[in-house]
């Protein structure tokens, strides 16, 4: 495996820096891999204010299509604005398709297979990421380039002298995932103290390896996915891997389950020591 640490380059003015919720840094990482790449089927899972996505349809190829798709309605800063709601002005354009309120799975099939780019970022909480990964693995071809954002979340709060037991604990989803996933070349970007944003390739390693990433569900949960179709995960999990990787993922759903069901209320502390 290479991991290829990039040095970043200054934005042009067209870049948009507004409600992205990115480093200056990590809006031209994701801009040098897209534009280097050049996909033709591009995902962003997790949207807020849609910052992010206003650069995604600047960026992108004229042929190339964008699917945005975000569990929440509401902007989690705002509930009086709609998700997304910065990049409004884009929804009638053909080359971009916005699912307000659902999971990957609920609208896989109108997307498709073939997937060649995707960035996730979402709860940053384990199971968070772990499982829209797994969800979508299955459509994402060999060379597809995966984002992740916030990827020392928890790190950059420390850094920053902001110690939360939330942040310190719970915001590592996506470091366990870029750790545990199986690549032949990764990338970060250079930054101080630490990189918040990284990137892989999928190829024949991350899926022969891919029960590494299930293993991950083994760790403490910070929330149960109750939101979510966990009937449709099982089946879908159940269909597109191995038995041994089907029962290690049944197995670890139930026993989260029964530790949620017997501790309803669990939380971190917040005491400060």
């Amino acid at each position: 495996m290479v991991e290829i640490e990039l040095v970043p380059e200054d934005l042009s003015n067209e870049d948009n820096t507004s409600y992205v919720e990115m480093s200056k840094a990590d809006i031209w990482f994701l801009k040098h891999l897209l534009k280097k790449y050049n996909p033709k089927k591009i995902v962003e899972v997790g949207v807020s204010a849609g910052g992010t996505t206003v650069n995604l349809l600047n960026w992108k190829d004229d042929n190339a299509k964008l699917y945005s798709i975000d569990i929440s309605t509401q902007w989690y800063q705002d509930e009086t604005k709609s998700i997304g709601f910065f990049a409004s002005e884009y929804e009638q354009q053909e080359d971009w398709k916005f699912f307000k309120g659902k999971d990957f799975l609920d609208v896989y099939k109108e997307i498709g297979d073939n997937i060649d780019f995707i960035i996730i970022d979402t709860r940053h909480a384990v199971p968070g990421e772990i499982l829209t990964f797994i969800a979508t693995l299955p459509q994402l071809k060999d060379g597809c380039i995966v984002v992740l954002h916030d990827l020392h979340l928890n790190m950059m709060y420390i850094n920053e002298d902001i110690i939360d037991i939330y942040y310190n604990i719970a915001s590592h989803c996506n470091a366990l995932l870029f750790g545990g996933v199986s690549s032949h070349k990764k990338w970060t970007v250079k930054n101080d103290p630490m990189t918040n944003i990284g990137a892989f390739v999928v190829d024949d390693t991350t899926r022969e390896n891919i029960k590494d990433v299930f293993h991950i569900l083994t760790s403490t949960w910070e929330y149960f996915p109750d939101d979510l179709d966990l009937d449709a995960y099982d089946e879908y999990v159940k269909e597109h891997y191995s038995t041994e990787t089907y029962n290690l993922y049944s197995n670890c759903m139930k026993l989260q389950s029964k530790l949620f069901n017997l501790n309803p209320k669990i939380e971190f502390s917040t005491d400060k020591k």
